[in-house]
């Protein structure tokens, strides 16, 4: 019998720990899904150090996304950096990184990917979907393109959440991209 007190303490002492009421109220973080189309490169035409440059007149949307523009920037800015691509002023840059983000409007969603270069057809472009373009700055030619659509089981208001998020974007675009050589 006394070998079994402490057992029964023990299983007494769980039951109690797990009776307690769960705090609801505590929030969690939102769980964004995520669909990224790509292209990829046939062949990566430069050679050496190359540079980039993200203008702000290369980063497209409608009221909606605009929140979303410094923050897509900035990730866009830190992964180019970690492929080994260095930050230039526009009329001196390899290469040109142009961004949209759609919002609810179709026909504005259409001239955001038009802006772009890009065919709204072909992206599936709707509600929650960012576009990432980068163009070679001499010939204006399109080395990279990917459209990612993203949604959320609810709204992602805290800062912090925003930040992970728009660099969790850019990387699951930019997965492929080759490094800088």
């Amino acid at each position: 019998m006394r070998q079994l007190l402490p057992l029964l303490a023990i299983a007494l002492a769980a039951c109690a720990q797990t009776s307690e009421p769960i705090d609801t109220a505590v929030p969690h973080e939102p769980t964004v899904q995520m669909t990224v189309v790509s292209t990829t490169l046939s062949n990566w035409p430069y050679s050496g150090p190359i540079t980039f440059a993200i203008p702000d007149d290369m980063m497209y949307s409608k009221e909606q996304g605009k929140p979303w523009l410094p923050l897509l920037k900035q990730a866009i800015s830190q992964r180019m950096q970690q492929l080994g691509l260095t930050p230039a002023a526009a009329t001196q840059a390899d290469v040109i990184v142009m961004a949209g983000v759609l919002g609810d409007k179709e026909d504005a969603d259409r001239l955001v990917f038009a802006k772009l270069g890009l065919d709204p057809g072909a992206t599936a472009s709707k509600k929650g979907t960012l576009a990432l373009v980068l163009k070679d700055r001499q010939s204006n030619i399109i080395l990279w393109r990917s459209a990612l659509q993203a949604s959320s089981d609810m709204p992602i208001r805290a800062e912090a959440a925003r930040i992970r998020t728009a660099q969790s974007m850019i990387d699951q675009m930019t997965f492929r991209l080759p490094p800088a050589i």
